[in-house]
């Protein structure tokens, strides 16, 4: 009697022991999918960080390019004030030389030595 009141068990048996099996299969699916998405996310991440890496030594070739290019451009356009420096000073020089002179002759001159460069002057 106990036996047979067991057989009669045996189909919920068989069925949850089924359900607890695909249960089983889910967890053991569900978990390896987990698994396989950490690893494709650090796979990914890796991969950011690497392109990350690589534009940014390409950003700082670009930055030191531009800023020798601007070091460059400084120095030339230096030069060339520098050249333009030294002829303004020149003729500042031979303006003042020639002022001292006009000066100095004005001072020592007779009135007929002015009056005779104030002729050829206007001449």
């Amino acid at each position: 009697a106990n036996r047979h009141l067991q057989e009669e068990f045996d189909p919920e048996v068989e069925h949850l022991s089924v359900l607890n099996e695909e249960f089983e299969r889910a967890l053991n699916d569900t978990n390896s999918v987990k698994d396989r998405l950490r690893e494709r996310s650090d796979t990914v991440q890796g991969e950011i960080n690497d392109r990350f890496k690589a534009l940014k030594a390409r950003l700082e070739q670009r930055r030191d390019e531009l800023i020798n290019q601007t070091k460059e451009i400084c120095r030339l356009k230096t030069e060339a004030l520098d050249r333009h420096l030294g002829m303004l000073k020149d003729k500042n020089n031979t303006i003042k030389e020639s002022l001292d002179f006009i000066r100095t002759f004005r001072h020592n001159a007779i009135p007929a030595e002015l009056f005779l460069v104030k002729k050829q002057i206007e001449e």
